[in-house]
């Protein structure tokens, strides 16, 4: 921790903050999270980096401000920075102002199985409740859902259709809310589901049976025994890990804790 700091300081820390290990430790992040900032312009240099940090020094506390509805959190900065979005391009604003027209048509044919799930997303978090509105979920959802949930043009679903809801997408939507303020969070889980993991969402959920079969492979080269174990009994990944794979861990409390594994392995590593 200690050469963590150390490095943190020696990149940047703000005037008559140095006795403070976290501000120090902010500093470096936001460092590289601002494009416009002196050290790192190049794109490829910023996400390697950023990375690097997320791996090795993992993210600060948050700060009590941040634990309101709406804030923009060093953790959200640095997620978008992960996920390639571009705040400052024509598109990503346009994007924004799309949403509030998407967000103008209300309801979707999916609001009741959404309205079903959001009430008890996080159920029992009191930082959740106090970031994250049920009605800013509903809302976020129903967008998504109109923009990527189409039918077919004579009523039919259509089974072809890149995305549909199920349950578990309000997790996933919810997290994104609770560090990023809506239009951020909105935009950041849509570029999530569409360009990192679209079969997840795909019908009949593809790319989470992919998934157990992969957790089903590694298992067997770790530990292969318990892997013979549990198959001779009809136990594989989908019997057992079907809902974290699918939740990317999201199903599994506390949230403080969730919220590291999402650094790393989710942003860190995959996107």
């Amino acid at each position: 921790m200690e050469s963590a700091l150390a490095e943190a300081g020696a990149i940047g820390e703000e005037p008559g903050r140095a006795s403070d290990p976290l501000s120090i430790l902010d500093t470096a992040y936001l460092n590289r999270v601002d494009k416009k900032g002196r050290l790192l312009t190049c794109r490829y240099d910023r996400l390697k980096e950023l990375r690097r940090m997320v791996i090795v020094y993992g993210l600060p506390v948050e700060e009590p401000e941040e634990d309101v509805e709406n804030a923009l959190t060093l953790r959200g900065r640095v997620w978008k920075v992960l996920l390639g979005m571009d705040d400052d391009s024509a598109a990503s604003v346009e994007r924004k102002q799309e949403y509030k027209r998407t967000v103008a048509k209300g309801a979707s044919s999916s609001d009741g199985e959404i309205r079903n799930d959001t009430f008890r997303t996080f159920r029992g978090d009191p930082s959740f409740a106090r970031r994250v509105p049920e009605a800013t979920l509903v809302r976020a959802l129903n967008a998504f859902l109109h923009d990527h949930g189409m039918s077919c043009q004579d009523g039919r679903p259509d089974c072809d259709q890149p995305f549909r809801y199920f349950q578990g997408m309000n997790i996933l939507c919810g997290i994104f809310l609770y560090v990023l303020p809506e239009d951020d969070a909105y935009l950041s889980l849509e570029l999530f589901v569409t360009k990192h993991c679209p079969r997840y969402v795909a019908p009949q959920l593809a790319g989470v049976h992919v998934a157990c079969g992969l957790v089903d492979r590694c298992l067997q080269t770790l530990d292969y025994k318990l892997y013979k174990h549990l198959l001779s009994r009809g136990i594989t990944a989908k019997v057992y890990a079907y809902p974290i794979i699918l939740s990317f861990f999201a199903c599994i409390p506390p949230l403080s804790e969730l919220l590291h594994i999402w650094d790393v392995p989710k942003f860190g590593l995959l996107c």
